[in-house]
């Protein structure tokens, strides 16, 4: 497999065989903690920061990517 996939695989529950995803699924429901860490680790390496404010980091990149000043725009 493509070794960022390889990196990353950890951060989820795998069934090796089709007859045993039931069980996976059923131990990942029962303890969907289990593998918070991982996820957040893959999450900082791949996005960044995170903690609800995405929204103000768009915008800022947006605004200090436009080649106008978005009020001049108008």
């Amino acid at each position: 497999m493509c070794e960022v996939f390889d990196e990353f695989a950890g951060v989820a529950a795998h069934a090796e065989r089709y007859r045993d995803l039931r069980r996976v699924v059923e131990e990942e429901l029962a303890d969907p903690d289990r593998l918070a860490g991982q996820r957040r680790r893959a999450t900082r390496e791949l996005i960044g920061p995170v903690g609800g404010r995405v929204s103000q980091r768009i915008a800022d990149i947006l605004l200090a990517r436009a080649p106008v000043p978005v009020f001049l725009a108008q």
